[in-house]
């Protein structure tokens, strides 16, 4: 225990501690403290905590937090333990590592008084757990970092305080798991007791890894964002569980719910940064193994305070069944480990043939790394089958393969795509979550699973391949514009007003009106601070002209923004990018059907964002008959009603707009220097601006 001694205070022993420790730090003896304040802080979890702002007699004001372990707000197990191994951590072991925590200001620890205060450095940040997911990443980045403390290994086996994540405390939390649901009935006793029985492997799986410092209890709520300088500053709070064991604790706690490819996306961040910080990582498969069986470990955990914790029935019984499901799954992968790592178990084949090399040379060598091992990973989960081969390959574009397997006796035909992780997941939310949602699964991408390299930037999508073609542009065949407008029209009046609009917004985006002025100023934003050698002329024209057209362009952002929402039609759930080449119409033996696929740059807006995308795909003595076929569409199947034409042309002009202004700012944030390309791709910007013309011509 610690026994921090102060000596009698006569008045306020904050400022007393504040006089002896801050004062001398201050570099001058002409400053004194004035007056000390103390608020109660946002940030208090079971624990009171203050906000203390110090002003001097020069006028300058220090902040910092106190945290106040005298009386936690509900019971705690050990609570002189706690507070003693926060202290310890704050004190003994963070300071060491530079990770962005919370700087230790001293400490006010007085048995006699039950006075514990732990005095921080003040930081003004936000909870991660209403952060992007871009912050996400950065909580599981910093965890990669925290492999440094694997320096101090022996400091952390000697430590008395910190919690010790060994075979005994695994074993002992099972047990306790066991002890609170038995009151629950035995049915769910004997179903726990099934998924604890056989978890020896596992249990040496999670003490096989190098002895790291572990936060104990790294969820969102307990981790801080902040601003610092162009980066963003992670700061773990509430370290009274502090362990010596995996730092993998921590990042299944972090990763909870998540499911690729956000998931993937998380392992890649703490990958880099563990393996900048001299770690040595499992591979992909091996990591997410380990990660799932610290998640098995943690319903566990819950279950082993549930009792005292008050859970209900209901509750208990979905962790059971949380754990049996993810146990099942641990069992699967164990088995696959088990038939390339040799370990004394006879080996078995579960899985699909193991020395089959399933993707082409082509599509590899796509990859920077020269291979694609999450990539391979998923494809052989997604075919299943105990013998597998690959029979044919055909690439379609750049980064879009069909490949053909053979698969236990029977043909197998899938597509891979590589786009950017953020379009892997729309693409998911597409065809697992929002069509779904709307009983229209059958109008939307046929994906089976997206693949995100452990990298985190790019990810593969994989698709059962669909017997069809894009419908015909030059002499377009009036059956399949009609599937393919009856696809797009039942996507669009079905989101209209749905309740998981808001959700689509937050992952896709808006295309709206804020869509077409955000994207003006921001790409004569970037016009103006983009560099171009002073000898390049052709370059600095095209800037030019383009400066002088975003600028028109802004001055007609109210106009425009009040023509498309009073005629752009409702906002819903828009493709974003409805080209022909990403329709399929299906031939049926009761007609034609029509599939949505490439859903990268899904988004909500006005459902005419959609139609004017298309319509620009064909020659303009086509164009009205199609839009009348969209206008009779979404009254048969809403009543909706479209605007007359001249309204409807400007609308589709500042769709049109809106697209090159958001390709312009693309084009220019994406440059590296000043590549010969530059003036060039400006030069066709302008072109494609100035033949933005009527989509309908007068009637």
């Amino acid at each position: 225990m610690t026994r921090t001694a102060t000596k009698p205070l006569t008045h306020d022993p904050l400022r007393d501690h504040l006089e002896e420790t801050l004062v001398p730090r201050l570099g001058t003896s002409e400053e004194r403290i004035a007056q000390v304040r103390r608020d109660p802080s946002p940030f208090a979890s079971s624990y009171r905590a203050e906000d203390v702002a110090v002003e001097l007699d020069s006028g300058r004001v220090l902040r910092f937090f106190l945290k106040d372990f005298r009386d936690p707000s509900f019971p705690k197990d050990a609570p002189d333990e706690r507070r003693e191994r926060e202290l310890h951590v704050y004190r003994d072991l963070l300071t060491e590592l530079h990770l962005g925590t919370p700087r230790y200001h001293g400490c006010i620890w007085d048995e006699s008084e039950e006075r514990f205060w732990l005095l921080l450095e003040l930081v003004e940040g936000v909870e991660l757990e209403v952060r992007p997911l871009a912050e996400w990443t950065a909580g599981a980045g910093w965890l990669g970092a925290l492999h440094r403390a694997e320096r101090m290994s022996e400091r952390l086996a000697a430590s008395t305080l910190l919690n010790r994540h060994d075979a005994a405390y695994f074993e002992l939390r099972s047990e306790l798991a066991l002890r609170e649901v038995r009151p629950y009935g035995r049915d769910l006793a004997d179903r726990l007791w099934r998924v604890t029985a056989s978890n020896r492997h596992l249990i040496d799986a999670m003490t096989s890894q190098p002895t790291c410092l572990v936060h104990g209890c790294f969820r969102p709520a307990n981790v801080l964002v902040a601003a610092d300088g162009e980066r963003q500053r992670v700061c773990p709070l509430d370290w009274e569980l502090a362990a010596a064991g995996s730092p993998l604790y921590d990042l299944a706690t972090l990763l909870n719910g998540f499911e690729p490819p956000a998931l993937d996306l998380m392992l890649g961040a703490y990958v880099r940064e563990a393996v900048a910080n001299g770690a040595t990582v499992p591979e992909y498969d091996e990591l997410r193994y380990l990660v799932d069986c610290f998640r098995l470990h943690q319903l566990v955990n819950n279950l082993a305070r549930a009792k005292r914790s008050g859970l209900s029935d209901r509750r208990v019984t979905k962790l059971v069944g949380r754990a049996e499901a993810l146990g099942a799954d641990l069992a699967r992968a164990r088995r696959v480990r088990c038939a390339g790592q040799p370990d004394g178990e006879q080996r078995t084949v579960d899985a699909p043939t193991a020395g089959v090399i399933l993707l082409p040379r082509e599509l590899v060598a796509e990859d920077p790394r020269g291979e694609a091992p999450e990539l391979e990973t998923r494809l052989r989960e997604v075919l299943g089958g105990r013998f597998v081969c690959r029979t044919a390959t055909e690439t379609l574009k750049r980064g879009v393969h069909r490949l053909r397997f053979e698969v236990d006796g029977a043909e197998r035909v899938l597509v891979i795509k590589r786009s950017s992780a953020e379009g892997a997941r729309r693409s998911r939310l597409v065809a697992q979550r929002w069509l779904p949602a709307a009983g229209l699964e059958q109008y939307g991408p046929p994906l089976l699973d997206v693949a995100a390299e452990i990298g985190g930037e790019v990810a593969w999508q994989l698709l059962d391949s669909v017997a069809g073609r894009p419908p015909a542009r030059e002499r377009p065949v009036r059956a399949e514009i009609a599937a393919t407008i009856e696809a797009i029209a039942r996507v669009h009046t079905a989101f209209a007003g749905h309740l998981l609009l808001p959700e689509c917004r937050l992952w896709g985006g808006d295309r709206g009106a804020h869509f077409y002025s955000t994207s003006v100023r921001d790409a004569k934003a970037a016009l103006v601070a983009v560099r171009i050698e002073r000898r390049d002329r052709a370059g600095r024209i095209a800037r030019d002209a383009l400066l002088e057209r975003m600028g028109r362009l802004e001055e007609e952002s109210s106009v425009r923004g009040a023509g498309l929402e009073a005629s752009g039609g409702p906002e819903t759930l828009l493709h974003g990018d409805l080209w022909t080449t990403n329709v399929i119409v299906v031939p049926l033996d009761e007609g034609v059907r029509a599939r949505l696929i490439d859903w990268d740059e899904t988004a909500a807006g006005p459902a005419l964002f959609d139609v004017s995308t298309l319509l620009l795909r064909f020659r303009p003595a086509e164009r009205p008959w199609i839009l009348e076929i969209y206008r009779e569409t979404v009254r048969r199947l809403a009543g909706w009603e479209l605007p007359e034409d001249a309204a409807l042309n400007d609308v589709f002009a500042t769709a049109a707009y809106a697209r090159l202004a958001s390709l312009l700012l693309w084009t220019v944030t994406s440059v590296q220097g000043a590549p010969g390309w530059l003036s060039e791709r400006l030069a066709d910007v302008v072109t494609w601006l100035d033949e933005v013309e009527p989509v309908l011509a007068p009637r």
